[in-house]
């Protein structure tokens, strides 16, 4: 499976942008004001070798012209708590962001705990090496307030498998509301309030079929229980990497066939035939 990015590397070398979270002061970042149906909850996690760049992607996602309820980001907590995390992390912390220490389970991490903890909100994950752009919430958002029963998302990549299903295609972003759409969480992803159910838990099941490969099960757990992944009309094509070495992973073609194709094939076997009819 060949993928190519649709994101390109944003150089921070201008120090403005730390002028900008400098002068941040005490704004908060963080809905105070709107009474939503359901709130929005804004989720990711993060790894030591980003923190240089969280700063900028945190600082991103609270300048969001549409204000999320909550930002909160899980940290792995056999390595950190307040006294152990970078001060350029923890400052947030008066701008409204929340951090809560768990068991890590690697790209899960972020999903698993609010899917979990924020079972009745609008769960929408982003990553620590993206800077998002101030309408990105925004425009999520909008969209599922009109069709609020699916997935939304900026980026997919739409799959269509054959009956034999070693035999797959990749065929380029689109925006029709597919089953076939693999959801890309660099580009964000929103889950619709009480989205799945405890089989998205399976930790016993994802840990040893995808076990780097979130994208792969949500976008599976997605079809099983009948929520349709929708490119939104005016989603964006391209987002700002901050890490420009993960920018050269995400592209690899080994990499690429270890998080997609590989359990994408064990869970269709594990899963059976019915997952495959809805393809």
């Amino acid at each position: 499976m060949l993928i190519k990015s649709r994101f390109y590397f944003y150089p921070f070398f201008n120090p403005l942008i730390y002028d900008e979270i400098n002068r941040m002061g005490n704004y908060f970042g963080i809905n105070k004001e709107t009474k939503r149906d359901f709130s929005i909850v804004v989720s990711l996690d993060a790894h030591n070798e980003n923190f240089n760049n969280l700063p900028i992607a945190l600082y991103s996602l609270l300048n969001q012209s549409l204000k999320p309820d909550k930002i909160v980001l899980w940290l792995d907590e056999e390595l950190y708590d307040l006294t152990t995390i970078p001060y350029e992390i923890s400052r947030f912390i008066k701008n409204g962001l929340e951090i809560k220490f768990v068991k890590e389970i690697k790209s899960y991490t972020k999903s698993i705990y609010a899917f979990k903890n924020y079972k009745d909100s609008i769960i929408v994950t982003a990553e620590d090496n993206i800077f998002y752009p101030k309408d990105w919430l925004k425009r999520l958002y909008h969209s599922y307030i009109s069709m609020q029963d699916c997935i939304h998302v900026h980026l997919a990549h739409k799959i269509e498998l054959k009956k034999d299903i070693q035999n797959k295609d990749k065929q380029k972003n689109d925006t029709n509301i597919s089953f076939n759409n693999i959801m890309e969480a660099a580009g964000g992803i929103l889950y619709p309030p009480n989205c799945f159910t405890k089989e998205a838990y399976r930790e016993d099941v994802f840990s040893k079929l995808a076990p780097y490969s979130d994208e792969i099960w949500f976008w599976l757990m997605a079809i099983i229980h009948n929520k349709k992944i929708n490119v939104i009309k005016n989603h964006y094509r391209y987002l700002p990497c901050l890490n420009f070495f993960e920018l050269l992973k995400n592209n690899n073609k080994k990499h690429l066939k270890e998080i997609y194709d590989e359990p994408i094939d064990l869970l269709m076997k594990y899963y059976g035939q019915n997952i495959i009819n809805k393809l």
